[in-house]
């Protein structure tokens, strides 16, 4: 495997052919992470692809690049969609679709400039919260002793 900077963001790696000699080429300008997938789609290249290695990647898009895709984002993602199904449930609470939301009587915004989703019926205040998204967890703690004010 060749591993050096090329200066072409859209070039993260390809396989050479030469003397018969099989050779794996990552673009090290860019990103760890984009480096890490075009290893493992290079290495699914290496183990699975016997057909591919006589065309001009950049313009192809064939069935195999497309597994080589899957293949990459499976060695380095296997498993993190379970993170999002499978997050233990606190004290019987879970997560609900805001359609499964039964109609409040009252309906109250915090503020924060951020769009609400519509629940059922317009809000009957707005508490012109600030949101501290991105913030720091003292930032949190001072929009939350807000809201206990208010509420």
């Amino acid at each position: 495997m060749i591993q050096m900077p090329i200066e072409d963001k859209y070039w993260s790696g390809a396989i050479f052919v030469k003397d018969e000699k099989i050779i794996p080429v990552i673009n090290t300008a860019l990103p760890r992470a984009n480096q890490y997938f075009t290893a493992w789609h290079e290495i699914y290249h290496l183990i699975f692809d016997k057909v591919s290695f006589d065309h001009f990647i950049e313009t192809d898009n064939t069935l195999e690049e497309r597994k080589a895709e899957y293949f990459a984002a499976c060695m380095l993602l296997n498993g993190v969609d379970r993170y999002f199904t499978e997050l233990p449930e606190a004290d019987g609470q879970f997560s609900k679709l805001v359609n499964d939301i039964p109609n409040p009587d009252i309906a109250i915004s915090m503020g924060c400039n951020v769009g609400c989703p519509f629940i059922g019926r317009p809000f009957d205040d707005n508490w012109g919260l600030e949101d501290p998204t991105g913030k720091s967890d003292e930032e949190f703690k001072i929009v939350i002793e807000k809201s206990e004010k208010i509420f």
